[in-house]
């Protein structure tokens, strides 16, 4: 008891080991709080999916990546700090590191499992034939992979490559295959195998309430990703490979048979007119804003040598 209350004297006016533990178990959660606020403008963002992909994206992120940032500051110093010399303090670093290693253990874990599962895919698909090096868009590697199930996906984050199943190749005539490739190029072209993989990672870093907005996110960049599309091929085309994909496997990826299939064709066929909104915009991008301000408040703080549980 002594010991704590020498701790609590000694490192509550500038202790960043104690404000790190606090800012840990409030700034996520209130990062959360304004993601939240932003999450009515995200989703009314349905005819603007260019925007509202990367918008639902980072708002999954947050939570998890103010968790880690604080965690990390709050280690790098504890380990400097005088409050170690004190049990109290031992004890919350303890659980401050703990608490990390579960969280890191845990996203890790799932993302080897993804990376796995990519790698097998990867490993088992070889070089395109001559048909699909043709209609492959420039800059961009495409292998084949032999699969009676019809799909085209992008695998990998460093080195994205596009895998295209032999079913497909077997179900899509010369344009739709053409659509395909581009609608997967767009993908690479958005960075979407990078903002996905992040996305996902630091959602299963904290999940704080963020499934619905990185869900949000994989069906809106299939979107984003036929409307990119459209602007090197016909929407018919796109349309009839949509279509030809329909029964193909859902791959744990960027694949063309994401999303939902019928409001993808009535997308298409007919897109909405005034898709942007400069005013959701404003207020998603807003709320966000402040919301990794909160985050990085800690932080700040700590360095300025202002983090601390204790009111002047």
């Amino acid at each position: 008891m002594a010991d704590a209350a020498a701790f609590f004297q000694s490192c509550a006016q500038a202790g960043a080991l104690l404000g790190s533990l606090c800012a840990i178990l409030v700034v996520p959660a209130a990062v959360a709080l304004m993601v939240r606020y932003a999450k009515p403008a995200i989703l009314a963002m349905d005819a603007d999916r260019c925007w509202q992909a990367p918008f639902a994206a980072v708002g999954s992120m947050l939570p998890g990546a103010s968790f880690l940032s604080i965690a990390a500051y709050g280690l790098t110093v504890g380990t400097s700090s005088n409050c170690l010399q004190f049990v109290t303090g031992r004890i919350i670093f303890a659980a401050l590191l703990l608490l990390t290693v579960f969280a890191l253990a845990r996203a890790t874990g799932i993302a080897t499992l993804r990376s796995r599962e990519a790698a097998s895919i990867r490993n088992f698909s070889f070089a395109a034939g001559e048909r699909l090096k043709a209609a492959a868009p420039r800059n961009c590697e495409a292998r084949e992979i032999s699969d009676a199930n019809p799909f085209c996906a992008v695998l990998g984050v460093i080195h994205p490559i596009i895998i295209v199943s032999t079913g497909a190749l077997a179900r899509l005539d010369d344009d739709q295959l053409n659509a395909a490739l581009c609608h997967e190029a767009a993908h690479i072209q958005r960075y979407d195998h990078v903002l996905g993989a992040l996305a996902a990672f630091f959602s299963d870093l904290l999940p704080f309430g963020t499934a619905d907005l990185l869900k949000l996110y994989w069906d809106a960049r299939e979107f984003a990703a036929d409307q990119r599309a459209v602007a090197h091929t016909e929407m018919e085309s796109l349309a009839g490979a949509i279509i030809a994909m329909a029964k193909g496997p859902l791959l744990p990826v960027a694949a063309l048979d994401g999303g939902s299939v019928t409001s993808r064709l009535q997308r298409l066929l007919a897109p909405p007119e005034n898709s942007a909104s400069t005013h959701r915009r404003m207020i998603a991008g807003g709320a966000l804003s402040i919301a990794t301000l909160i985050a990085l408040l800690p932080i700040v703080s700590g360095t300025l040598g202002f983090l601390s549980c204790h009111s002047q």
